[in-house]
């Protein structure tokens, strides 16, 4: 048989068993720690704690299911200022549960530092990341240790689902899976379709509850309001679809307002508030929320985008 056909041969039979392509999904791990993270940054000199910065960040950008890029905004030490410290990285889960494993290096050119590497470990909302800076002015690396959690990110939660509501942690930053909402502490606002809940009054037990601004932009809000918030209420919810029927349920009346129909057109397209809304989480902490679309790449409603930074 010539090699044509030995290779015909073996890719008919990869079709006929389904065995020679993988088609088994990847596990998304990268997904799980992106974000940006705030916290201190110490700096090491030949093993020496020389500076330690309170008001570090490090932003974990998902590249695909396995790997990211993470960026230190800056480090300096003495006479050196280095920006933009910048590699990608491998995701790989840890021993531990809900724990991964942050590893990779970059070679730039045309940068004050000529080398920089990431490792550490990100669990949960928790980082924990060293990174070594070779500097060409420096005979010995810079090394930063990273200790942070993160605090702000955007995310894409599909609500379309007209069944079923899905629930979001702010401080892990990714959904969770609830049972029961009314007594679970785990999730701190839900979305079913445009209708929006906090963690609080009938929907929880958590102290969730939301305040509308007239600012656009998270930097314009320079104090958050310790009072004014509006907490959930019992509401009609439509959980069949088209044509609707009713349940009683229970929404947040505030963050109801992020999204509106013109009914002045036909069909009544939607409109964001593109207002900046303050909501409380389960435990209590403040969070800043601006809802950015309603739909997914496809034009298909009920995928809600939105970003949050939680306030220290």
């Amino acid at each position: 048989m010539n090699k044509l056909a030995i290779i015909t041969s073996i890719s008919m039979l990869c079709v006929s068993l389904g065995a020679c392509s993988d088609d088994t999904p990847k596990v998304d791990h990268a997904v799980n720690v992106t974000g940006t993270y705030s916290g201190t940054a110490t700096l090491k000199v030949a093993g020496q704690e020389v500076e330690t910065m309170n008001a570090c960040t490090i932003a974990v950008t998902r590249v695909d299911e396995e790997s990211v890029t993470l960026r230190m905004d800056s480090a300096r030490f003495q006479q050196v200022y280095v920006t933009d410290v910048t590699a990608d990285a491998v995701v790989t889960p840890s021993s531990t549960a809900g724990s991964y494993a942050i590893s990779g290096s970059d070679s730039p050119s045309g940068k004050l530092y000529t080398g920089v590497t990431f490792t550490g470990t990100i669990a949960g909302q928790r980082a924990n990341i060293e990174i070594t800076i070779t500097v060409s002015t420096q005979q010995e690396p810079v090394v930063v240790v990273f200790e942070g959690s993160q605090s702000r990110g955007t995310v894409t939660i599909d609500a379309s689902d007209y069944t079923r509501w899905v629930y979001f942690s702010f401080e892990r930053g990714a959904t969770v899976t609830v049972d029961d909402p009314a007594n679970d502490l785990s999730w701190d606002i839900a979305f079913h379709r445009y209708d929006v809940k906090t963690n609080g009054g009938v929907s929880g037990k958590g102290q969730g509850a939301a305040l509308e601004t007239t600012f656009k932009k998270f930097n314009d809000v320079t104090s958050i309001p310790t009072s004014g918030y509006t907490e959930d209420v019992a509401a009609q919810i439509n959980l069949s679809g088209m044509p609707p029927v009713y349940t009683e349920g229970s929404k947040n009346e505030v963050l109801a307002k992020w999204v509106s129909m013109d009914l002045s057109t036909m069909p009544p397209p939607t409109v964001l508030s593109k207002l900046v809304y303050i909501a409380r989480s389960a435990s209590g902490k403040y969070v800043k929320l601006l809802f950015t679309d309603n739909t997914n790449d496809e034009g298909v409603t009920g995928h809600v985008t939105f970003s949050y930074e939680i306030e220290p």
